[in-house]
């Protein structure tokens, strides 16, 4: 069963909107995905993928399942045609979305789709409470 791009779209905005208001809680992950949707190695025709975590991975329980977002570096040497990189060489972000099991098995790779970085700055700013961090700076006494 596939679901339109729209309804991702609008769950990633979801996410956001609870993320935000601090309705979903989300928290700096030991695991990191293996790999973004293309690649750690990925060969493509003419050229090679290959994608590393950059930053930190985070996780958030939701419902009985978790989802963990993980920012990578991608580099392609071009020549390719792997979905994105239009067979030009050069470095660019990659988000991935995963749904996964309580034990945190795997169970689904959400697709490609706008918001995800939107989404991880989100969940940066709530895990280093950026707001707390403010009020008290604010609050604290000049010389």
């Amino acid at each position: 069963m596939k679901l339109s791009n729209t309804k991702w779209i609008e769950a990633i905005s979801t996410l956001n909107e609870l993320t935000q208001t601090h309705r979903l809680k989300w928290s700096v992950s030991k695991t990191a995905a293996i790999g973004s949707r293309y690649g750690g190695g990925l060969m493509s025709i003419g050229g090679v993928t290959e994608s590393e975590p950059v930053g930190a991975s985070f996780i958030a329980p939701y419902q009985d399942k978790f989802l963990r977002l993980t920012k990578f570096q991608v580099t392609s040497s071009g020549g390719g045609s792997t979905a994105g990189l239009l067979g030009i060489a050069g470095n660019y972000i990659d988000y991935r979305l995963d749904i996964l099991d309580s034990a945190g098995t795997e169970l689904f790779s959400v697709p490609e789709t706008s918001g995800l970085a939107d989404l991880y700055k989100s969940i940066q700013y709530q895990v280093t409470d950026v707001d707390g961090l403010l009020n008290s700076l604010l609050k604290e006494p000049l010389p």
